[in-house]
């Protein structure tokens, strides 16, 4: 009478008790499903709650595996809408220089042609990869072919989903903006070197980002410089919201796990 005869456990149920812990940022729904009731004949019955967990495990894990295969890829192509900024409101003195001197494009155009913006500190870019939406990870940056004084020791990232509303040459102020991360950077001495990858920390996809850099190697020097930057993460996985889940595919599995009670003969 031992175990020979004591009922195996459902598939879904035994898939389900193994525990998994699973953060997927890229859902942004975040209130919870109700339960959904479907018509078994003439009686209703519930969807089991072990369904719905499985549901929800099998979304997550398409969801890790394409951010997996997709992540540390380079965000940013020389196609991209870039534009040069300064915190501190120097936009008439980089009207005057811009044509003078190295283009903000040339931040972003996969050679070393020289970014020089003459904002000095707190100056930087503005970009919107034309991948759309993206995660940022991590960037690195190649040093300028001269002058290692004028290299960043500091940065700040923000992010926005704005239509970008400023000029270039601007303070970058025109758009609603939220901090993403900040910390220091120690380019090397040697001129049109990459420099160490520094990572971000960031989980939430923007459209575009502002990247500024508060202070130089040379805190007397009244401009920043570099030749390349790159952001690297993940484009944003185009993947159905759980809400819309729940309405379609949750259905089709209630039907195929709720069970029919027999009929009693009067």
């Amino acid at each position: 009478m031992g175990g020979r005869n004591t009922p195996k456990m459902p598939t879904h149920q035994r898939l389900t008790s193994i525990p998994i812990t699973v953060y997927v940022p890229l859902c942004r729904n975040t209130q919870p499903m109700a339960q959904p009731v479907v018509r078994t004949g003439t009686r209703l019955a519930l969807i089991p709650a072990s369904s719905m967990q499985l549901l929800h495990a099998i979304f997550a894990a398409a969801a890790i595996i394409l951010v997996t295969t997709l992540s540390n890829a380079a965000l940013l192509t020389p196609d991209d809408f870039i534009i040069a900024v300064d915190l501190d409101g120097d936009s008439a003195e980089n009207d005057f220089l811009n044509g003078l001197d190295e283009d903000i494009t040339n931040a972003i155009d996969g050679t070393l042609d020289l970014y020089l913006n003459f904002g000095g500190t707190n100056s930087g870019f503005i970009v919107t990869p034309s991948l759309g939406p993206t995660v940022v990870t991590s960037f690195q940056i190649t040093t300028a072919v001269d002058v290692p004084e004028r290299d960043p020791t500091s940065w700040s990232l923000f992010g926005t989903n704005e239509p970008i509303a400023s000029l270039n040459d601007s303070d970058g102020g025109s758009e609603s903006w939220s901090f993403i991360d900040a910390g220091s950077i120690s380019l090397p001495a040697a001129r049109d070197s990459l420099g160490p990858v520094v990572h971000v920390n960031n989980v939430v996809p923007y459209a575009s980002y502002r990247m500024t850099f508060p202070t130089l190697k040379d805190s007397n020097t009244t401009i920043m410089h570099f030749a390349e930057i790159q952001f690297d993460g993940t484009p944003t996985p185009l993947l159905p919201e759980p809400s819309f889940v729940s309405m379609s595919s949750v259905c089709g599995l209630a039907f195929a796990s709720a069970r029919r009670r027999p009929r009693r003969r009067v």
